[in-house]
């Protein structure tokens, strides 16, 4: 994901939220941009603000997972406005997110009174990776990771932008679609210090780190099934429709940490893909598990985006 604007200043909106009364915090903006569609809110932003929202709104809340359902495309140049609703069940918060008067999402935090009680993930060693990130290329052309030539084309001007994360794949080969063998892809991310106000950025809660990443690396193995089948044509975009995380074990996790994402797409029909996903530390933690169904539009069709 990248901007039109400094990616300094989209991170700068996160660390300064306007509190309208009570139950609505809003982030001005500039915001991070989809990846190849830069004036289009990136879906990660929405999820990740959502849950730096819930923790303005609720100071001390402890967030177990999140799920977010997406109605209409945001628009990165606009302040994103979160608004609490709160249920009958005093563990469940809805937040309605809006830009203006449109209503782009909808967010359901389910809320637990210890770190403990989180969804817990049995530690297993064998999720650490076997390659260091030191062994592990960066990935400095973000071309190579369009959905499609066209796209690649006409969006050019794009990748002149920075990037909020570097990528570093594990298996490159795998990571790209050149090996078609059926495994989860894999590959580390870090959030860009060089390129945001590292002082003030550490202080975020680095859980919306691992949720901006996470709507972002998920979209890989669509593109790669697509191309394997060589049904290139019908990947021209793609656009988040539901996405879902349980989080797990983050306590002691900075947000300038590395991180291993892998990602995997268990089934695609009818331009719509499910996709889960996992997000562990450089040891083999597990930190988060989250889900996500994506609409994918074919070239003819690419202005349909959702977020």
């Amino acid at each position: 994901m990248a901007s039109t604007q400094p990616v300094k200043a989209t991170f700068a909106s996160w660390l300064h939220p306007v509190r309208n009364d009570e139950v609505t915090v809003s982030y001005p903006g500039p915001h991070l941009g989809g990846p190849f569609f830069l004036t289009r809110l990136y879906g990660g932003t929405t999820i990740a603000l959502g849950y730096l929202a819930i923790k303005e709104l609720i100071p001390g809340i402890i967030v177990s997972r999140i799920q977010v359902t997406f109605y209409s495309p945001g628009d990165s140049s606009i302040a994103i406005t979160y608004k609490l609703v709160r249920s009958v069940a005093s563990a469940i918060f809805h937040l309605d997110v809006l830009q203006g008067e449109r209503y782009i999402a909808k967010i359901h935090i389910r809320a637990v009174s210890s770190p403990s009680l989180r969804y817990q993930k049995p530690f297993n060693p064998a999720n650490k990776p076997e390659k260091p990130i030191s062994e592990c290329r960066q990935i400095t052309d973000m071309r190579m990771m369009s959905p499609h030539p066209a796209v690649e084309h006409f969006s050019n001007y794009r990748y002149n932008y920075e990037w909020a994360l570097i990528v570093k794949p594990i298996e490159w080969d795998i990571f790209f679609g050149s090996n078609p063998k059926r495994v989860p892809i894999r590959n580390y991310a870090t959030l860009n210090a060089d390129i945001v106000d590292k002082n003030s950025v550490a202080k975020i809660d680095p859980v919306a780190i691992l949720l901006l990443g996470s709507d972002f690396m998920v979209f890989q193995s669509g593109r790669n099934i697509h191309q394997n089948l060589g049904l290139t044509d019908e990947c021209a975009s793609g656009a988040t429709m539901n996405f879902d995380a349980w989080i797990h074990d983050v306590e002691g996790i900075k947000v300038f940490d590395d991180f291993v994402f892998h990602n995997f797409m268990e089934v695609f029909a009818h331009n719509c893909t499910s996709m889960p996903g996992k997000v562990f530390d450089t040891d083999g933690k597990c930190l988060m598990t989250y889900h996500q169904e994506s609409l994918i539009t074919p070239l003819n069709d690419a202005t349909v985006v959702i977020n």
